[in-house]
């Protein structure tokens, strides 16, 4: 299965390019349709995922993860098409086996390597945004709005990928995901005590305001 997967996988590779370029260019059509400059910037959604239900570990030190991936959808339209994508990889089945028989290899400097970072380089969204940057500037595409987690620093490296291939003041605005925004004021009145609250309420002089 290895063997096959690593005869398709360049091809796999290349039609997701050209799929994205597709998408790409349908979204400057849809600008001209508009009567806008067929490159303006677009808005995006981004986010990060691991390969791990949780990232940290009670057991080991590090993260429990091996591979992150980071995906960027448009906020232009209903379909919310991929934008970009980028998949940071740890695993190496040749680079361990080598390992394991005594040789002095580290990923990804070796021959017939699958990872493409090494294995004690830790797992960053802010470098899956600025990769997924990267790959968005050679389409020529600006980006001036990005929605994302809450503590999540993709937006960070997607900037820096901006501002050093187009700008360097370019700026890319952060909007914040409206369902983490909800689940952070929900902890928030969670971690209020109420009882305290309505105490100093009832002993408030009548007419007084508490500040």
């Amino acid at each position: 299965m290895q063997r096959i997967t690593n005869n398709v996988c360049d091809k796999v590779v290349k039609l997701a390019e050209n799929e994205t370029e597709q998408v790409v260019e349908n979204f400057r059509r849809r600008n001209q349709t508009l009567g806008l400059n067929k490159n303006s910037p677009v808005k995006l959604q981004m986010d990060g995922t691991y390969q791990s239900v949780h990232i940290k570990s009670r057991h080991e030190m590090g993260q429990n993860a091996s591979q992150a991936i980071g995906i960027a959808c448009e906020n232009e339209t209903d379909n919310h098409d991929i934008n970009g994508f980028h998949l940071v990889s740890k695993l190496c089945w040749v680079g361990a086996w080598l390992r394991g028989k005594g040789y002095d290899v580290e990923c990804p400097n070796h021959e017939y390597c699958t990872a493409n970072t090494n294995r004690y380089d830790p797992l960053s969204e802010k470098d899956l945004g600025y990769e997924i940057g990267k790959k968005m500037a050679k389409l020529d595409l600006h980006v001036d709005y990005c929605t994302t987690d809450g503590d999540a620093k993709s937006v960070q490296g997607l900037q820096e990928a901006v501002q050093e291939i187009f700008d360097p003041l370019w700026s890319v605005n952060r909007l914040a995901d409206t369902i983490h925004r909800g689940q952070s004021q929900f902890r928030e009145v969670l971690e209020q005590n109420l009882l305290s609250v309505c105490s100093n309420e009832l002993q408030r002089p009548k007419g007084m305001i508490l500040k």
